[in-house]
């Protein structure tokens, strides 16, 4: 087996992912790994679907001052061991 896809193949997997299939879906159908359908979608110029899901922007950061070890830690040693 070589390490390039035949022509047909290609052309079959820039087909789908014009259809909208996802990577696993052309994956599964086709017999080829994510990351080359990945390249060849991404050569072609086909926008590769984006990742499903709620995209939730990042918390901020809590600020040093807020940060405290709670009551029950405080003034405690630190033992040995465990």
């Amino acid at each position: 087996m070589s390490n390039v896809l035949s022509e047909e193949k290609k052309q079959q997997i820039i087909a789908l992912g014009r259809l909208g299939w996802s990577l696993r879906r052309i994956q599964r159908e086709a017999g080829i790994r994510r990351e080359t359908i990945s390249a060849y979608l991404k050569e072609s110029g086909v926008p590769l679907r984006p990742l499903r899901g709620r995209q939730l922007p990042p918390k901020p950061a809590s600020p040093i001052e807020q940060v405290t070890p709670t009551r029950r830690f405080q003034n405690r040693p630190v033992r040995a061991g465990r």
